[in-house]
């Protein structure tokens, strides 16, 4: 497919073979003869038509009388093609170029034709670079301007100062069309969807040395370009649904792509400011979108933990400061929602307990509590597993118990757990090690111990019965109690009963104050739950039922607080009151140690 360039395919002096510089009247008799070659179909072959084109030889004529009268615009033809017949070679079949064989303007012109018909074909940002920086240095070139300025005043017969002014005119024209060439290439390539693209054209094109006036005005295409953009974004605002879980964030490529041209003609061209403003509407109003979802994700299904990723997606996305640190505030109570329910989750595999176990040994036979493995979600606690032991040597795990270390020794029980694998296997292996033992027991060899019946000796004489019965009253005397020890036997029982009964009212307590706590802290969760509910909500001021809604919440909360701070105190009785019960029991242990 040609290439469409109107100064280089409907150029005459290409489709007749000849530099530029031929003279106006020499260029007319060749079109003349042109014409009437193709007439009688012996058309000439036209250079580089497998890139441009070719042309209609027959209304060739006819194109070259209408140049009569546009000197601006034969200059503007010559510039696109080399100004001598040397030069076309080197331009459309390649080859170095020898300043010395050339003039330093046809040396210039030939490297600008280069890189300018290199960017036509490829579009390329860095062809379009180099392509203006080389016009530039042409339209600097003073030999350039004396060259197009004699061939003006010989064709035309017009003074040297009114030939400077139609070259410099013509200058202006091509300069404004290789920049417009430029910005039609960042359009098409922004239409494409390839915005970095068009970006880097747009940018080449802002930095070219050329005037910045001309620059600016050759922006039309990107212009047109940003106000379709725009009117598609502003449809999608207000098109926009409500956003759910679930659905893509991903921004528009429209929106994407109005942004960049923002961005990029930021102070050059005066929409770009609202380009840049709508792209970020589009954004705002998603986020706000994707923060209701966030709330209603929390306050009605509550899925905190959708709720906190939807609202640091949203975060993400906005580009507004104020909707920025309304999402920060909602993702910092989110987060601490999440870590509650985390907390209290993990208690989820804790089993309640009605009372404390029995911790005691006796010459080393008993229960003892071993172990200190943490418990992740709170440091306060740890695992502890109950064992019986025998000389104080763990041998079979009973329960696995989450505790809490009292602050003057012993613990406080929270909960049990299922059994772990590895008090599996430790029961495994201490039965198998029983096992073994009363093997090797069994095993052993009878015999060598005899009767004591049977080796024994038992005398057969019957010994003398006491015969005096004062003796006898005197040695039955000597077993009967004092009245001092009936008194301490009579002490110690009572104590031993105020013991009992102490021990059996502590553990009663323990199980109130057991059950309490476990009210507490569903009370705490309900009360942190709700509270942070209430700090997201965010009722419409102008939605009475909004409004009731959320009062209602406020009051709820209250309420909950209100019972909440009475069993705080309940509990705290009762943990004074064992207290107490502690107190005498360890009084009464201590006087039956000094009894005994």
């Amino acid at each position: 497919m040609a290439t469409q360039e109107r100064n280089v395919t409907d150029n005459p002096y290409r489709a007749l073979g000849v530099g530029s510089s031929t003279l106006f009247a020499a260029l007319r008799r060749k079109a003349d003869g042109a014409a009437r070659a193709a007439s009688v179909g012996l058309a000439a072959d036209v250079p580089q038509q497998d890139v441009f084109g070719t042309i209609d030889l027959s209304e060739l004529s006819s194109a070259v009388r209408s140049l009569d009268n546009n000197p601006a615009r034969r200059t503007v033809l010559r510039i696109f093609w080399p100004l001598s017949e040397a030069s076309i070679p080197l331009l459309v079949d390649g080859g170095p170029i020898r300043r010395s064989e050339l003039p330093d303007e046809e040396v210039a012109q030939l490297l600008f034709l280069f890189s300018w018909y290199a960017f036509l074909e490829d579009g390329s940002p860095e062809g379009a670079t180099r392509a203006l920086v080389l016009w530039q240095d042409l339209y600097s070139m003073d030999s350039m301007d004396a060259r197009l300025v004699d061939l003006l005043v010989q064709e035309d017969a017009v003074g040297e100062d009114q030939a400077f002014q139609i070259v410099v005119e013509a200058q202006k024209t091509v300069a404004l069309h290789v920049l417009e060439r430029v910005a039609m290439a960042a359009a098409a390539a922004m239409d494409a969807g390839d915005a970095e693209k068009a970006a880097k054209l747009a940018k080449a094109l802002l930095d070219s040395p050329i005037d910045d006036d001309l620059e600016e005005q050759a922006l039309v295409p990107l212009g047109e370009c940003g106000q379709r953009l725009q009117e598609q974004v502003l449809n999608l605002i207000r098109e926009m649904p409500d956003w759910r879980l679930g659905q893509s964030t991903a921004v528009p490529e429209e929106v994407e792509q109005l942004a960049k041209l923002g961005e990029v003609l930021s102070d050059r061209h005066p929409a770009a400011t609202d380009w840049t403003t709508t792209a970020k509407r589009w954004r705002t109003a998603q986020c706000w979108r994707m923060r209701q979802e966030s709330l209603r994700l929390n306050n009605e299904r509550q899925n905190s933990s959708a709720a906190l990723n939807v609202a640091q997606e949203a975060l993400r996305l906005s580009g507004d400061p104020e909707q920025q640190a309304k999402l920060r505030e909602d993702i910092a109570a989110l987060i601490k929602i999440v870590e509650e329910e985390k907390k209290h989750k993990a208690f989820d595999g804790i089993l309640a307990i009605t009372s404390a176990p029995s911790l005691s040994t006796v010459n080393g036979i008993g229960t003892k509590l071993y172990g200190n493995e943490p418990f992740a979600p709170d440091s306060r606690f740890h695992f502890a597993v109950l064992y019986f032991v025998l000389l104080f040597v763990p041998v079979f795990p009973l329960t696995r118990y989450l505790v809490e270390d009292g602050e003057q020794g012993g613990w406080r029980f929270l909960g049990k757990t299922r059994w772990t694998t590895s008090m599996k296997v430790h029961l495994a292996a201490s039965c198998i090690a029983i096992a073994v033992v009363w093997i090797s027991l069994a095993n052993q060899p009878l015999g060598s111990a005899a009767s004591s019946s049977a080796s024994g000796y038992r005398p057969t004489t019957r010994l003398n019965q006491p015969t005096n019965p004062a003796n006898e009253q005197q040695e039955i005397g000597t077993l009967n109690p004092s009245q001092g020890d009936l008194a301490r036997t009579t002490l110690v029982s009572a104590l031993e009963t105020e013991l009992t009964e102490r021990k059996a009212e502590i553990e009663r307590l323990d199980e109130v104050i057991a059950k309490s706590g476990d009210h507490l802290d569903a009370n705490r969760h309900s009360l942190e739950s709700l509270g942070a509910r209430i700090e997201l909500n965010d009722p419409d001021p102008y939605s009475q039922n909004e409004i009731d809604d959320h009062n209602a919440m406020v009051d709820e909360y209250e309420r909950l607080r209100a019972g909440f701070n009475v069993s705080v105190q309940q509990h705290n009785d009762t943990l004074e009151e064992r207290r107490r019960q502690v107190a005498r029991h360890n009084e009464i242990v201590d006087k039956l140690n000094a009894l005994r």
